[in-house]
């Protein structure tokens, strides 16, 4: 509950989005989408010395930038197909493996050492690269027990209640 005012304006971001259709405005204007860009990467490499200015650059600048750059992406690709999103998809379709199993696989890495080695190299492009990569095999892990543990009707039913 605590975060609730941190979404709050995305969410009414895609409210007003849906009702004004700016979508298709938004497809059109290509210099908002290199802004965005641009912006996104001065705004994670300054750091801002007075905290609500800190605050509002990585609660809603950031955000924002990446979520229309990310959206402009998914809008542009509408209709295509390729690998990565064939395994989008398919880790989409086992997000349910990912929830019950990712606390199992986090569990047997070393958080205090990842995050203490984080802390003091103070390079967030490398923290940035160390947090996906984890997060992909953690995921890829989750998925691949998931299967296996579906193959099995007795340990599906005791895992996941189906």
């Amino acid at each position: 509950m605590l975060n609730c005012g941190n979404f709050y304006l995305f969410f009414m971001l895609g409210v007003f989005t849906t009702k004004y259709r700016l979508l298709e405005k938004a497809k059109n204007a290509n210099w908002m989408f290199s802004a965005c860009i641009v912006l996104y990467a001065v705004l994670f490499c300054v750091d801002m010395p007075i905290h609500a200015l800190d605050s509002l650059n990585r609660h809603i600048f950031m955000p924002f930038c990446m979520a229309f750059v990310i959206v402009t992406l998914f809008m542009a690709r509408h209709g295509e197909t390729s690998r990565f999103e064939r395994m989008l998809d398919y880790v989409g379709k086992r997000t349910l493996d990912v929830y019950v199993l990712h606390y199992f696989f986090i569990s047997i890495v070393h958080m205090q050492d990842v995050c203490k080695y984080m802390e003091e190299s103070g390079n967030n492009l490398l923290m940035f690269i160390l947090a996906v990569g984890l997060a992909t095999v953690i995921t890829a892990l989750s998925v691949g027990v998931g299967n296996v543990l579906h193959k099995g009707q007795l340990i599906e039913k005791l895992v996941y209640g189906k």
